[in-house]
């Protein structure tokens, strides 16, 4: 994208074959405009989220213990969330 507000003086934007705008004067065009032109919808709203109520209950830990986590682990998770658990790869821990 650097590129092409480097190297343009004027850009049209064209999205299934049809015209949707032109930018005449660059300097005045930012990146997030030209986006949404291409996109044909807000940067904001590029995944469609939106604040949706929090289902019923699916999944509760209450102080679980493992070797190696130095304080218990309590979690609950709810119909429609999605949740990510990871750890550091530690050296020689495979071994």
């Amino acid at each position: 994208m650097e590129e092409i507000f480097a190297l343009s003086d004027a850009i049209t934007v064209f999205k299934d074959g049809r015209y949707v705008c032109t930018f005449d004067d660059m300097p005045s065009v930012s990146h997030d405009a030209l986006v949404q032109a291409m996109v044909g919808r807000n940067l904001g709203d590029i995944y469609g989220w939106k604040p949706r109520p929090y289902g019923e209950e699916r999944l509760r830990l209450e102080k679980v213990k493992a070797p190696g986590v130095r304080t218990p682990v309590s979690l609950s998770v709810r119909s429609g969330e999605i949740v990510g658990l990871f750890g550091l790869v530690v050296p020689g821990a495979a071994n």
